[in-house]
């Protein structure tokens, strides 16, 4: 599926932060984070997985971690490359996340 995909409910914003992810609660797989919108997150990584798959995310912006869950909707490699992305469907709110885009999306 193309990373172009025009099925979201809010506006993209980009929001550039340290992300790691994984398939446990204790994700180990660095990126960085391209975008933002009210459903979902997009991660430039070395490594992404595929559409369906569940992970974990610990999202570092300003203070402590942020942990949010998510499923890949999407990826643009299915080989390892330094340039991989993959959009993330949030499945899990959380207020701090909210607050997040509020704030970003109003600069």
């Amino acid at each position: 599926m193309d990373g172009n995909n025009e099925n979201r409910d809010s506006t993209r914003i980009e929001f550039k932060e340290k992300v790691k992810y994984g398939q446990s609660d204790r994700p180990a797989t660095e990126g960085v984070s391209i975008n933002l919108s009210k459903s979902g997150l997009a991660i430039k990584s070395y490594k992404t997985l595929p559409p369906g798959t569940r992970i974990s995310m610990m999202l570092y912006c300003g203070g402590k971690p942020l942990k949010i869950e998510g499923e890949v909707i999407w990826n643009t490699s299915s080989q390892d490359s330094e340039d991989a992305e993959m959009g993330v469907k949030i499945t899990s709110r959380t207020d701090e996340l909210n607050k997040i885009y509020s704030l970003r999306s109003q600069s």
